[in-house]
């Protein structure tokens, strides 16, 4: 899982809209995906798009960007009596130790 956070948008990485104004110029390019087209710049993940889930549209039923993150992260709806388990957590307890090419989770901002 690759979170964003206050990333670039969609539209300059994965839904790119070209040649609409929505776009802002923003160039796509084909994927191994017949159908999917990514922003240019993402040339060695369209030849990935094979191998992953992309996710293109979130619904939630919080009402608030903070509340859906937390629950899209931990998988639980926010509960101030409760701490949960973030989706990197649980990624460390399913992979195994040294068997991975990379590392089992990666955060590099503070927060959940």
């Amino acid at each position: 899982m690759l979170w964003l956070s206050g990333g670039p948008s969609q539209l300059e990485t994965f839904d790119p809209h070209p040649g609409t104004t929505a776009a802002g110029g923003t160039k796509a390019i084909k994927t191994a995906l017949s159908g999917i087209q990514l922003a240019e710049g993402f040339e060695q993940l369209a030849g990935q798009m094979g191998s992953i889930a992309l996710i293109r549209s979130m619904v939630s039923k919080e009402g608030d960007h903070e509340r859906g993150t937390y629950m899209m992260k931990m998988g639980y709806r926010p509960d101030p009596t409760v701490v949960h388990s973030s989706i990197g957590a649980v990624c460390c307890h399913e992979l195994p130790v040294g068997r991975t090419d990379i590392p089992r989770h990666i955060s590099i901002l503070t927060g959940q």
